[in-house]
């Protein structure tokens, strides 16, 4: 066996402060070792005891540590009033292990009762100004409130002593075998109901609704467990809060249970869509609708710039980011380069940039570890070992993705043989199926080449009508991609092959919605069971922010095609070296839609205001001004 290796005393602050963060990515056994060499070299070192400590109790939800091992600990801390508090803690925190993990609430009851006692002695000897044992306190109060906690009675696993440190390890003996979390499927239906018809305001918007409900409300899952899925997500293409739910019902349920989280959190927008899309297609000619889409597409706009500002500041730290953002702005804008070629080409730079100039390309660092530590019923299921189908397993992931493959290319295949390859309903099969394999970054990201692809090269969309698909998924619930729904149904509506248009549109609405989110689950279905071995990649985080950078620029390119679509009545398209630009026509100016837009960009960067809210005026003055002139 090899002998540990000691570390130099001068290393001991960075050593501290990278147990710190490792405790912050929920890793407590990286922490607690470099703890461990720490003290090896400074035995007095008081934050690496406090770090020591805290690293333990992390492991409680897991019984990897007991109590008695974590309170051998707290000789190490110079004061009576820490050696109180953190005897408190070590109390608290198993106590909520045992509570979380499914044990007799009467013994975790002993345990906050017990960190209370210390609580209240480290009260009274606190240095002036502190009250963080108060706090703690308080906090022991509400959850024994919360779920309504009393003192010791008789229990149904025996005579155990409520203050005996074994109790988990007796308990898990007389367990029944390994289960999935006890939530119902009549609970899970309704709970991944709620969150698809909430589901507004895009990605921020969605995942917020999802923390409160999943991580907040219902405990199913940590906040830090929650916060790394997302990231894990982040990477993938397509609409992250939609996969978010599918791992989230995946680890609860398995297969079955993410495609009820990720079908009910489509569904919603799905239907929407469909039926704005078919008033769209039968009264598109009529004032009343015309008018109701042009003050839409003006608050569209104003929305648009605001996603390429706010993704801006989130990734163009350095000139090495903006560059890239320049770079692909001028390649989509000018080149006409394909959108896949720029975010394999970003992502490409990135990982190199990541391996050679690390510090210029980890830009984007995800979503931070959050303050709410507790873990909730997937976390101890997960700890427990009772979630096995969460297991990296690289037989069950080839048979998966063979499966999930298959299911989401054989309906493409199909129309390809059945109907050839000039169909309408072909071409869009193998449109948006090679779009749902490069959108990173969100919709807008892939917007630009949906909305050039639709207009310039099939046909299946006037130049303004990407604006108004978009105007029904920012008000509809569901992602914001689903606005590849409304591309679909129009393209087979001018284009329904014998069959009654807004028949062919319906089915093209189905077709086009089927090959975005399949690959969806298989990402999830796939790469779900190595969330946890992803964590840190530092390489990878490189990628997604050269990818992310890049994607400033083309939402910039979306932008400025929106904006000349939008502004001017006419535009034309000039030759320029290799490529060519789009330009508007002197003259033909749409004086009404300025002001809309004008308005629009006060409400959005002055006022602040929502989505929702933003469109509902642009809606209202279009009206107004429709009617005047």
């Amino acid at each position: 066996m090899a002998d540990l290796k000691p570390i130099s005393k001068e290393s001991v602050s960075r050593a501290i402060a990278k147990a710190e963060r490792y405790r912050l990515l929920n890793e407590p056994r990286e922490a607690e070792s470099i703890c461990r060499d720490v003290l090896a070299v400074d035995p007095g070192n008081h934050d690496a005891s406090v770090c020591l400590i805290l690293a333990l109790t992390d492991l409680f939800h897991v019984f990897e540590v007991k109590p008695d091992e974590v309170r051998a600990l707290l000789i190490r801390l110079p004061s009576e009033y820490e050696r109180a508090y953190y005897a408190g803690v070590i109390d608290e925190r198993w106590a909520k292990a045992l509570l979380l993990g499914g044990y007799q609430p009467e013994v975790a009851y002993g345990f906050f009762r017990s960190a209370m006692d210390h609580y209240d002695a480290a009260e009274a000897i606190a240095p002036e100004g502190n009250d963080d044992a108060v706090l703690r306190w308080n906090a022991c109060v509400r959850i024994i409130d919360r779920y309504g906690l009393s003192g010791p009675e008789a229990s149904t696993h025996g005579e155990l002593d409520a203050f005996d440190d074994d109790v988990p390890v007796k308990m898990m003996q007389q367990r029944p075998p390994a289960s999935r979390p006890k939530v119902s499927w009549r609970e899970a239906l309704r709970v991944w109901a709620m969150v698809g018809l909430q589901s507004f305001g895009g990605p921020a918007g969605q995942i917020a609704v999802m923390h409160r409900i999943l991580v907040e409300e219902k405990r199913w899952i940590g906040e830090r467990r929650f916060l790394h899925a997302l990231n894990y997500c982040m990477l993938l293409p397509g609409p992250e809060a939609m996969q978010l739910a599918t791992y989230v019902g995946w680890l609860m349920h398995r297969t079955a249970g993410g495609l009820l989280a990720g079908t009910l959190f489509v569904l919603p927008g799905f239907l929407s869509i469909l039926a704005l899309s078919l008033a769209y297609a039968a009264f598109h000619d009529s004032w009343t609708i015309e008018t109701l889409f042009f003050g839409v597409k003006a608050g569209v706009l104003a929305i648009v710039v605001q996603a390429v500002l706010r993704i801006g500041r989130r990734v163009l730290k350095n000139w090495v980011m903006v560059a890239i953002a320049a770079a692909a702005f001028v390649g989509i804008h000018l080149l006409r380069l394909p959108f896949p070629v720029i975010v394999i080409g970003a992502g490409v730079i990135g990982l190199l940039g990541g391996r050679f100039a690390p510090g210029s390309f980890r830009v984007v660092g995800g979503h931070g570890a959050g303050k709410n530590t507790e873990p909730g019923l997937l976390d101890t299921a997960l700890g427990d070992g009772r979630l096995d189908h969460a297991q990296p397993n690289l037989a069950r992931a080839i048979r998966t993705a063979i499966v999930w493959g298959a299911i989401w290319l054989t309906p493409v295949g199909a129309l390809a043989a059945l109907l050839g390859r000039s169909s309408v309903y072909t071409q869009e099969a193998v449109f948006f199926s090679k779009a749902a394999v490069v959108t990173f970054g969100g919709a807008y990201s892939v917007l630009a080449y949906v909305a050039q692809q639709a207009v310039e090269r099939f046909g299946w969309l006037a130049p303004g009508e990407m604006l108004d698909g978009l105007g029904m998924a920012e008000t509809t619930p569901g992602p914001l991609i689903q606005v590849v729904q409304f591309v679909g149904f129009m393209g087979a509506f001018r284009d329904s092959g014998g069959l009654h248009p807004l028949v062919a549109g319906t089915l093209a609405s189905a077709l086009v919605t089927w090959v975005t989110f399949a690959p969806c689950f298989l990402w999830i279905f796939v790469g779900a069971p190595y969330v946890e071995a992803l964590r840190g990649r530092e390489t990878l985080t490189a990628g997604l922010s050269a990818i992310t950078a890049a994607i400033v620029g083309v939402i910039l390119n979306l932008a400025v095609w929106f904006g000349l679509h939008t502004l001017f009545r006419e535009t034309f398209t000039v030759a320029l070296g290799p490529g060519s630009v789009l330009l508007p026509r002197p003259g033909t100016v749409d004086w009404a839609s300025l002001a809309v837009v004008g308005v629009a960009f006060v409400l959005v960067f002055g006022a602040k205001w929502g989505t929702l809210r933003v469109l509902a005026c642009s809606v209202a003055l279009g009206f107004g001004l429709r009617a005047l002139f």
